[in-house]
């Protein structure tokens, strides 16, 4: 998945430039393998190149969303999935 999203990154359309990255984010960065985070930073980095300048205002929000969602954790877990993500983005 990583590999295809960084292989469209300079061709995602502007609405999907953030539903992209919310992926990225949330579900590839949380991943337990850290060869598959790596590979989604790394996608990550390519949507970001490709389109971070045009929708920084947008993207922001986005990251700042994931990041405060430490209180949210029920479980140890999710703590644990959040501190990946906390740690990749």
């Amino acid at each position: 998945m990583a590999a295809a999203l960084r292989a469209v990154a300079p061709r995602l359309g502007d609405g999907d430039v953030n539903p992209a990255l919310d992926f990225l984010i949330g579900t590839g960065l949380a991943d337990g393998d850290e060869a598959v985070r790596e590979h989604m930073v790394a996608a990550g980095m390519a949507v970001l190149d490709a389109h971070g300048a045009a929708h920084a205002p947008r993207l922001l929000p986005l990251f700042e969303g994931h990041l405060d969602r430490k209180g949210k954790c029920a479980t140890p877990e999710e703590e644990e999935r959040f501190d990946l993500v906390r740690e990749g983005a």
